[in-house]
């Protein structure tokens, strides 16, 4: 089954700040009109999924709207016309109006750090491993994964033909193989460590000629970092919202779940209550 990943413009793109000196304390996670953010005397135009550091002010215009997330999980929304400052606790507001909303589970630790650096930051490519075979794998890149829920996926060799898929451990011990005409695996739960590297191959089993061979290396979340992950999930599929769903896109993203990231906000995007902002971010 060959991958098609969806190609979403803002998600693929480095932090816009990735110097800042403040840790990310909240996400832009949702915007309408014009707004601009402010750090380290740089002033900038304010995006949806941007991720802002404490004393960050955010100045809306006319007919504005800002929603900004707290790493703790409360919302916070902005009117039009304000201007506020950032913090880890309540938008404070010099002019203008802040309404809490209702507020989500805390996000997981995000890495808001420079994209070409962190685990997971690129979207599995298209890559000649070997002479023969140039395969998609899936995770690939440092993808991040959880332990227990690893899905390995990568395209067919050839029709009607076997493989064999191997995972190791940093230390170079294979920590699980399998044997199988599927072009997706399952790995059984208790299989892997959180919070671990792991290197895995897949190579075909022909009955005639040399055999091919395809590789790549993922990651496993923390296991704490899994939890709350999860939490989250939940807290999102309560709310039910674009917004949210939209969010949960931008944290996936975060922690370098990129498969997960993409099935997320297309499904957003596909919803018909998606701003202007959000299917701008969707355009491949």
């Amino acid at each position: 089954m060959p991958l098609v990943p969806i190609l979403l413009a803002i998600l693929a793109a480095p932090p816009a700040h990735p110097r800042e000196a403040a840790p990310a304390c909240a996400i832009v996670s949702s915007l309408s009109g014009t707004a601009t953010r402010t750090s380290h005397r740089r002033t900038v135009a304010l995006r949806l999924f941007d991720w802002l550091g404490a004393d960050t002010v955010v100045r809306t215009d006319a007919d504005a709207r800002v929603v900004l997330t707290l790493t703790s999980g409360k919302r916070y929304e902005i009117g039009e016309k304000a201007d506020v400052t950032v913090t880890a606790t309540v938008p404070k507001a010099a002019k203008g109006s802040v309404l809490e909303l209702e507020p989500l589970p805390a996000l997981p630790p995000v890495p808001v750090v420079d994209a070409q650096a962190r685990p997971g930051a690129r979207t599995g490519a298209v890559r000649v491993r070997g002479t023969e075979w140039p395969a998609t794998l899936y995770p690939d890149e440092g993808a991040a994964v959880l332990a227990d829920a690893v899905v390995l996926r990568f395209d067919a060799a050839a029709p009607e033909i076997a493989y064999r898929v191997e995972i190791e451990d940093e230390g170079g011990r294979a920590v699980h193989t399998a044997e199988t005409t599927a072009t997706v695996v399952t790995v059984p739960p208790h299989s892997l460590q959180p919070g671990a590297s792991y290197h895995w191959t897949v190579r075909t089993l022909p009955k005639l000629g040399p055999a091919l061979r395809a590789q790549a290396e993922f990651v496993t979340l923390p296991a704490e970092t899994a939890r709350q992950l999860r939490a989250f999930e939940l807290g999102i599929k309560a709310a039910g919202d674009t917004d949210s769903l939209a969010l949960l896109a931008a944290v996936e993203r975060g922690l370098g779940r990129t498969a997960e990231a993409q099935l997320a906000l297309a499904e957003a995007c596909a919803r018909p209550d998606a701003s202007a902002a959000l299917r701008e971010a969707c355009v491949p």
